[in-house]
């Protein structure tokens, strides 16, 4: 009965032994994890596009560090358009104001025709000016009203809560787009770095691949929860603007969780894969 006892002891003893050293290299013994490569893909910034076509940039702090528009990127496109409708109409212009100084000079010739020959001729001069001009003043405010009528009738958009979360679907999918990149690529530079230690004969120290690689994404995480942060906090804006409760872009960091846990388990599977 003791000797059972001593050995229930001594494997206790052991395992804890075990249990201490792959604590200590995984958690609290120090590597030289430097790399230019692996720190490019934590110090990478995201770039957001929105429902209205601005992009912003987003450090791995949630800081907006750029603010890009379509309205700037587009300006001399726009510009040289605004030149050439207002060069059209300066020339429709022009030529609306040839047409009616020749008109002008038509009617004062026929003015004076009319007044040679008699009175009776005057007055019919006088009573066809006045049937026409009342005719063309009737004619040139039909067209007005019909306009603005028309315009009228377009109803407008009905905003939901639906058709705003839908505006955002795209840009969280980008988000998620570039997360999933930037951890493909640090995966793969783990596996290069194993492959290239070991066809070097060199020892392989799972510690320090653990040190190195989860820290980093770790850091991508961190940095990809900051961006969704500030991306979820204009939903919020934007469904208080309308006059709805903020609590709605809630469903975006769910799945958002949803993702990160799929993005891990992946990691985990493809570090295993190495051995």
């Amino acid at each position: 009965m003791k000797k059972l006892k001593y050995i229930f002891i001594a494997l206790a003893v052991i395992v804890l032994c075990i249990g201490g050293y792959i604590v200590y290299e995984l958690k609290f013994k120090s590597y030289d994890t430097a790399d230019p490569e692996v720190d490019a893909l934590i110090e990478e910034t995201y770039n957001v596009e929105l429902p209205d076509g601005t992009v912003i940039v987003v450090d791995k702090e949630g800081n907006i560090v750029e603010n890009k528009t379509l309205d700037s990127q587009n300006n001399g496109v726009t510009t040289a358009s605004a030149q050439t409708s207002s060069t059209n109409e300066n020339s429709d212009s022009t030529q609306d104001d040839e047409k009616g100084t020749e008109t002008g000079t038509t009617n004062n010739g026929n003015s004076s025709s009319n007044s040679n020959s008699g009175q009776t001729g005057t007055s019919a001069s006088s009573n066809s000016s006045s049937n026409t001009g009342t005719t063309g003043s009737n004619s040139n405010a039909n067209p007005s009203t019909n306009t603005n009528t028309g315009g009228s009738n377009q109803p407008a958009e009905k905003v939901t809560v639906a058709s705003i979360k839908s505006k955002y679907e795209g840009t969280f999918k980008s988000l998620e787009n570039q997360s999933r990149a930037r951890i493909n690529s640090l995966i793969s530079q783990a596996a290069n770095e194993y492959s290239t230690k070991k066809s070097n004969g060199e020892s392989i120290s799972y510690g320090y691949f653990y040190k190195k690689y989860m820290g980093a994404a770790n850091g991508i995480e961190s940095a990809t929860d900051s961006t969704v942060n500030v991306v979820v906090g204009l939903v919020e804006k934007d469904l208080q603007k309308n006059g709805f409760d903020k609590s709605y872009a809630q469903s975006f960091k769910e799945d958002y969780n949803a993702m990160k846990e799929s993005l891990r388990s992946e990691m985990m599977d493809k570090a295993l894969s190495f051995r």
